[in-house]
C-alpha cells in the first residue's frame, strides 16, 4: 500500500498505460485470469435480501452480462462514502477478485430504501451512492462504475452518469 492509499483510503491512480485488469492484479499481487466466455459485472450492495434479485436482474439486463458477482456489506453506500480505510480497502480487494478472476466489465454500487445499517431518507442515500461512486471511480479507474438506488417499491433507479474516473457504460 502506498502512502497515498493509507492516508486517503483510495488507491493511487495508475501512472502509466495499463491493461484492463492491471490495477486490480497489482492490488491482489497476481496476474489476471484469461477472460471467461461469459460477461461478468460486480455489484457492491447491502446485505438486505430484498434488494438482491431486483439489482441482479437489472444489471444483467442493462449491462448485458451473464453473471453478477455480489459483494455485500451492511450499509455499503455509507461505508464507501465515508467508511474506515480498512473496510474500504477490503471491499476494493473483493471487487478486484471479480475483475481479475472473471474479467468483470463494470461495477455497480447500490444504496436502498429502509436500510437498517445506514438509516436515512432517499436524499441521504442518493448523496452517499454518488459519493461512493466517485470514490470507487478514483480507486479503480479502469472499471466503469454505475450508481443506483433501490426505492420503496424495490425498483432500481440509476443515478445520472457523472464525470468521475471510471464512470460510464460497460464496454
Amino acid at each position: 500500500m502506498t502512502d497515498a492509499e493509507s492516508t486517503s483510503g483510495a488507491a493511487a491512480a495508475p501512472t502509466g498505460a495499463s491493461t484492463p485488469a492491471a490495477d486490480c492484479a497489482a492490488r491482489l499481487g497476481r496476474a489476471p485470469s484469461p477472460p471467461p466466455p461469459e460477461r461478468f459485472a460486480v455489484l457492491l450492495n447491502c446485505i438486505d435480501g430484498r434488494t438482491q434479485d431486483p439489482l441482479v436482474e437489472w444489471i444483467r439486463r442493462e449491462l448485458d452480462v451473464t453473471h453478477v458477482d455480489v459483494v455485500t456489506e451492511p450499509g455499503v453506500d455509507g461505508v464507501l462514502a465515508r467508511g474506515e480505510d480498512t473496510t474500504v480497502q477490503a471491499l476494493l480487494n473483493k471487487v478486484c477478485v471479480s475483475r481479475v478472476a472473471h474479467g468483470a466489465v463494470a461495477l455497480v454500487i447500490a444504496g436502498h430504501h429502509d436500510c437498517a445499517a445506514n438509516p436515512g431518507d432517499s436524499a441521504w442515500h442518493l448523496s452517499d451512492v454518488a459519493r461512493a461512486a466517485h470514490n470507487l471511480g478514483r480507486a479503480l479507474p479502469e472499471l466503469p462504475v454505475r450508481a443506483v438506488y433501490v426505492d420503496e417499491t424495490w425498483t432500481v433507479c440509476p443515478l445520472p452518469d457523472n464525470d468521475t474516473p471510471g464512470s460510464g457504460t460497460a464496454q
